[in-house]
């Protein structure tokens, strides 16, 4: 499963596991791999939904930690085609922590893209870091996270769209990106998925956790 990442171009890119995306000055989309709605307008005073399929498909995490307090972090690929160059000013990230309101109470975006899978033999960092905090701006994306059993009911995963400043430019090629994200309550923030109905494998996102460096996927 890939984690949902989404770039605006110049910047728009949009990765399946974790909620993520890029853009550029014009807004243009650059990437988009799948989306994290699956119920547009079914969730509590009309908002989307991004319903877990737990019913259905017996699937059970809501969200992935990639918690900076906790040294958690998720990654996923995206390719630049051969003979292009991509101008990146904000990447969007996607999180919630639960029990929020739809007031936004996340703190802080940290990234850093790789040439390769990260930390695999190789694999170096091309831009950003664990450190710096990227956040410009954040608001609730108008989507709860739910299950199947409380669709339409449900209000207490509210999921924040992100924005990170960037300021880079990429070359063709593959890339993965990784990042943290902090918030001011002590659930998560958590990452949800791209989320198809009918489909429990929308990708290859990665996650370490407790600093260990090691990436297993999720």
């Amino acid at each position: 499963m890939n984690n949902l990442l989404y770039f605006l171009k110049n910047t728009t890119l949009l990765l399946a596991m974790l909620a993520i995306s890029i853009s550029d000055s014009n807004a243009a989309d650059l990437y988009n791999n799948g989306p994290f709605i699956n119920s547009p307008g079914s969730g509590v005073g009309g908002a989307d939904e991004s319903i877990l399929q737990t019913v259905s498909l017996g699937m059970n995490v809501f969200g992935f930690g990639h918690q900076f307090l906790n040294d958690n972090s998720i990654a996923d690929d995206f390719t630049i085609p051969v003979g292009d160059t991509w101008t990146i000013d904000d990447l969007v990230f996607y999180a919630y922590q639960t029990g929020s309101t739809t007031t936004s109470t996340i703190t802080a975006v940290r990234f850093q893209i790789w040439d390769g899978v990260p930390e695999a033999a190789g694999s170096s960092i091309v831009f950003g870091d664990l450190t710096t905090n990227r956040l410009a701006s954040t608001a609730w994306s108008n989507t709860y996270r739910v299950t199947e059993s409380t669709m339409g009911a449900n209000a207490n995963r509210p999921i924040m769209r992100n924005i990170a400043t960037a300021g880079m430019t990429l070359t063709a090629g593959t890339y993965w990106i990784e990042w943290q994200t902090d918030g001011s309550l002590g659930s998560g923030p958590w990452a949800p998925p791209i989320t198809i109905s009918g489909n429990a494998v929308t990708g290859d996102g990665l996650q370490q956790t407790s600093n260990t460096r090691i990436f297993n996927p999720v």
